[in-house]
């Protein structure tokens, strides 16, 4: 009885060595196209800024509070600050737009925010909140607060 002859590959040691192969090949590309997705917040930022439509309020700067939390993401081979949010870039967008002039509503300062937080390289979504905790209305209150989530199109 003459024995087949088997063509590389295709016994069953070579249909394990494929599939080892295919197996590894697979787990590096994987690898090689995970990201992580961090949530970097910045939370209860406060400063003075002249917000809302009244006409005091154009003119004499009240207390307001910002979160900003903004969704990075980063490469697992990414190596040191490689794909890492510098939060100190945020605390400036934040500022700058609280500082530049007088704001009509908290709508716009949270589109503002988001708008440029999305400018920088590896955030995928943000979601601003801007609170008012000193408003005036004829009973209690904590706060006036509006919420914006963005996210970068495709």
């Amino acid at each position: 009885r003459r024995r087949r002859r088997e063509r590389p590959g295709q016994g069953s040691r070579g249909k394990h060595r494929q599939g080892f192969v295919a197996d590894a090949i697979a787990s590096q590309r994987a690898r090689q196209l995970m990201a992580f997705t961090f949530v970097v917040r910045l939370e209860a930022m406060k400063f003075h800024a002249r917000i809302g439509i009244l006409p005091h309020e154009a003119e004499l700067a009240q207390p307001l509070e910002i979160d900003v939390s903004a969704w990075v993401t980063r490469d697992e081979n990414a190596e040191g600050s490689e794909g890492v949010l510098d939060y100190r870039r945020v605390y400036g967008i934040v500022s700058a737009i609280v500082a530049a002039d007088h704001i009509m509503y908290l709508e716009d300062l949270a589109a503002a925010v988001a708008d440029q937080t999305l400018w920088i390289d590896g955030v995928e979504r943000v979601v601003v909140s801007a609170r008012k905790p000193q408003v005036a209305l004829p009973g209690p209150l904590a706060f006036a607060q509006v919420t914006l989530e963005r996210a970068r199109n495709g």
